[in-house]
């Protein structure tokens, strides 16, 4: 069962992957369910990977004590480079919605907040509506990696027709 005490180790996010982070909560920022992101000053908050995370299930977290600090589960810390990328892609990016949702609910809501981190009322209202984001992050990253795809299919294509002639 994940407590607080497992965020008790934790680390700062590299510089390069923090930049990643900021890029692709942009991004999503820009989208219509995204907007409510300029709501909060995201990159005014501290992204931290809590080491005891990793046995305990969850893939990130964020608390009322360190309203500012969200912490995250650095699940892929020693994978292969073009592992991490997907790693990054398709979990660390909508956990840090998720997440940040928390932030936009806890600033929204004030007191009202406190409430519904009650247990039980906890999946009905905080949870469902930051899962409910952050299914909407998914869709949109994973559309994000196919557009992707596509164009370096396309450059890769070009770069050998270019080398034929």
């Amino acid at each position: 069962m994940f407590t607080i005490f497992h965020l008790y180790r934790n680390r700062p996010i590299p510089e390069r992957t923090l930049k990643l982070i900021w890029q692709h909560i942009e991004y999503f920022a820009n989208t219509t369910g995204g907007k409510w992101l300029q709501d909060i000053n995201w990159r005014g908050m501290e992204y931290r990977f809590a080491d005891l995370m990793q046995d305990s299930g969850v893939g990130g977290a964020q608390t009322v004590v360190k309203a500012n600090t969200i912490y995250l589960c650095d699940m892929e810390y020693d994978a292969p480079e073009r592992h991490r990328q997907t790693w990054e892609l398709f979990q660390l990016y909508p956990t840090i919605i998720h997440e940040l949702r928390h932030v936009w609910q806890m600033r929204k809501w004030g007191w009202r907040y406190i409430i519904c981190c009650l247990p039980i009322l906890r999946n009905y209202t905080i949870e469902k509506d930051a899962y409910r984001i952050q299914d909407a992050a998914e869709k949109f990253f994973l559309e994000l990696d196919g557009v992707r795809c596509a164009a370096q299919f396309r450059e890769r294509n070009q770069a050998k027709e270019d080398n034929h002639d």
